[in-house]
């Protein structure tokens, strides 16, 4: 890795705005792995894994993941500001799904077995495409950059010192 490449890694690192030319550079240099894997560390460190099997802790996260949807789906209305039946269902399942990741029993938790870890990617790769092109829609509507992998970054090193809640 270029000594640039190195510098602004470190910069990255420590949330230092770089300019974007580098920024790039870097992108193109570096894996999206790096990403990932600061905000698992990063949600391992609040605690958020403590005591759960990995299926527990994905069961978690499917649910997390309903909960997080219904947030942003009160920020974007699917008929120009019409409450739709979509709409409701999502909120409905919102909020069933933080009562579960709240208190709910994982001690069942199970990968299902009419499906294989590569069905999980697939769907988690098809999840991660659809944030992506949401953060670039956000960017082009807010006309200024949003880079929702380093936006994650942050936000989950951050988290960490508000432990469990």
């Amino acid at each position: 890795m270029s000594a640039v490449i190195e510098r602004a890694k470190q910069l990255v690192e420590k949330n230092i705005v770089i300019a974007p030319e580098l920024g790039r550079a870097l992108l193109a240099e570096v894996d999206g792995r790096d990403a990932q894997a600061r905000v698992a560390e990063a949600t391992r460190r609040r605690g958020y894994r403590e005591g759960w099997t990995a299926v527990q802790f994905a069961a978690r996260q499917v649910a997390k993941l309903q909960e997080e949807l219904a947030e942003l789906a009160l920020g974007v209305h699917f008929n120009a500001g019409e409450a739709t039946g979509a709409e409701a269902d999502v909120m409905i399942a919102g909020g069933s799904c933080k009562a579960l990741f709240d208190r709910g029993d994982w001690s069942q938790a199970e990968l299902s077995p009419a499906f294989d870890l590569d069905y999980l990617r697939g769907e988690i790769a098809d999840l991660q495409v659809v944030v992506f092109n949401l953060a670039a829609a956000v960017a082009e509507i807010a006309e200024e950059p949003f880079d929702v992998a380093a936006a994650a970054v942050r936000k989950a090193t951050k988290d960490v010192k508000r432990g469990v809640r």
